[in-house]
């Protein structure tokens, strides 16, 4: 098939050459000839394993449903940085890939935590481009960091930390060991973290332990933007525990409202008493900028397009 693509685009090429084609219509023709190409090649991706490859496990997905109805974000020790990982490929030798995607995809490893729409926080930065405040330093991304990652997981909303290593530490109970057989021989350590924080709160001006901030509910969640339903007792600051960047823009009651720092990395915003709605949303700073450079390049595009520019 490849090989029959080939000779058609060189024939179309020769056709070209010797004048008995058009230039344009050359160039669309092998951009349709590349198209069904590409489809071809598509349709052949990973023959070797059925759609069940690609779905977790009962536990993982029992596990999931608990998960995503509680709550909060989950932590995955990456298993690559895990002794017991490397114990169990060695074992395996040259065949290993396919038992390495079901210890990744079992354990919720970003980014496999995206299809099943769990939402975690301090992941490894595999794209080099997030801020190094924002993600795990190599250095802490074993279990034995643990101490010093409690209170910043706490903090962003942790709720629960997995691990193919056991682990032991006052703030961690042990809520689920998952062993389905496609992980074998290891297994997943689920840990409830105590005292993690809510991923929406209300803090309250008044110091004393008597005041009332007040109530919120999320209406709508979706990347890069929220909806929340606050009801504040008092003058309050509503902190949403997602990353502070430029770009976040906020509305109260259908009036702008300023994004602030909360905690120095969250988003906040100051609410008056009473019951608002709040309405959360993220655009690139770059995003105008970019429409218009897109729009320019294409009226430069069509000008030079034009039939007095063709020769």
């Amino acid at each position: 098939m490849a090989g029959g693509l080939a000779m058609l685009a060189g024939l179309v090429a020769l056709a070209t050459l010797a004048g008995r084609q058009r230039p344009e219509r050359a160039a669309l023709a092998l951009c349709i000839l590349a198209t069904v190409d590409l489809l071809r090649a598509g349709a052949g991706l990973n023959p070797m394993v059925s759609p069940a490859f690609y779905r977790p496990s009962e536990e993982a997905a029992r596990l999931r449903e608990e998960l995503r109805s509680e709550g909060g974000r989950v932590f995955t020790f990456d298993p690559t940085y895990s002794a017991a990982y490397f114990r169990g490929r060695a074992a395996r030798r040259e065949r290993h890939e396919a038992w390495t995607f079901a210890i990744l995809q079992e354990t919720f490893t970003p980014d496999f935590n995206v299809p099943v729409r769990i939402h975690t926080a301090y992941s490894l930065d595999r794209t080099m481009l997030v801020p190094v405040e924002r993600v795990l330093d190599p250095a802490e991304a074993g279990v034995r960091s643990i101490p010093a990652l409690v209170d910043r997981l706490r903090a962003a909303g942790v709720a629960h930390v997995v691990s193919l290593d056991p682990i032991e530490h006052p703030d961690l109970e042990l809520r689920a060991v998952l062993s389905p057989e496609r992980m074998a021989p290891l297994a997943a350590h689920v840990y409830r973290l105590r005292g993690a924080r809510p991923l929406a709160s209300l803090a309250k001006d008044d110091p004393t332990p008597a005041a009332e901030a007040g109530g919120l509910e999320v209406i709508a969640q979706a990347p890069g933007r929220f909806e929340l339903l606050v009801r504040a007792v008092r003058p309050s600051l509503l902190t949403l525990r997602e990353a502070f960047a430029p770009g976040w823009r906020a509305t109260l009651d259908e009036g702008a409202a300023t994004v602030v720092r909360a905690e120095g990395r969250y988003l906040g915003i100051e609410v008056a008493p009473g019951e608002h709605r709040v309405r959360l949303r993220y655009r690139p700073p770059s995003w105008v900028a970019g429409l218009w450079l897109s729009g320019l390049s294409g009226l430069i595009v069509l000008w030079l397009g034009r039939p007095g520019m063709r020769r």
